[in-house]
């Protein structure tokens, strides 16, 4: 069968223009496409590497305020065992029973006691800075943590450091004696005869005394 175009030329050649124009416009359409999508992807990875680099910062400035803030519960757990161990060997040390029995020794006979007791009475617990203590270093550029302590504190259990001792004596000369031999008895690091004063006793006219051994 043959096939007659009866269109006029100038038509036939203006409908071969659009096909080719439509066909290139579609060509370039996809080049176009195929350079943009790479520039597209690295955007997008540029976004999420500084999101990522972003949330790498934040998560570093909080390992360093954790580690400040380990550094001083170390420091700090460090001086309250100290501290402990300090005041639980003082108290194996001292030998209460063999103390009390030099007390008793050394009394002369015309010197009573009334009373025996330690100062402070009930050893507390409390918590004071020391004085050599320094806070943790800060890092640059980093705050410190809200409700951190600005310096070191160490729990300092407060033990008896005297021995007071009340009672009466019929003479002042055994009295002083008294107190010499408490201090000579080298269990003391010292002994000081507090006031005294002269009254009526079980046994007549007595000083009424105190003496504190410190150590």
């Amino acid at each position: 069968m043959i096939g007659v175009n009866l269109l006029p030329l100038p038509r036939r050649l203006a409908r071969l223009r659009r096909r080719r124009t439509l066909c290139w416009c579609v060509i370039l359409g996809a080049e176009i496409a195929i350079g943009i999508a790479p520039v597209i992807a690295a955007t997008i990875q540029a976004s999420r590497l500084d999101g990522l680099v972003d949330q790498q910062e934040a998560l570093a400035s909080r390992m360093t305020v954790a580690r400040a803030e380990l550094a001083g519960l170390i420091q700090q757990n460090k001086g309250v065992t100290e501290e402990i161990d300090r005041a639980s060997a003082f108290r194996n040390k001292r030998a209460w029973s063999a103390l009390l029995a030099l007390v008793g020794r050394k009394l002369p006979a015309d010197v009573w006691l009334e009373s025996v007791a330690t100062d402070p009475a009930m050893p507390a617990a409390g918590a004071a800075p020391r004085g050599g203590s320094k806070p943790a270093p800060q890092q640059p550029g980093v705050a410190p943590p809200t409700g951190a302590a600005t310096a070191t504190e160490a729990v300092v259990i407060d033990s008896p450091r005297k021995l007071v001792l009340k009672g009466q004596s019929q003479s002042y000369e055994s009295l002083q004696s008294y107190a010499v031999a408490l201090q000579e008895a080298g269990a003391f690091q010292r002994v000081t005869l507090g006031r005294s004063v002269k009254g009526s006793g079980p046994q007549g006219d007595a000083y009424r005394f105190e003496i504190s051994c410190e150590w």
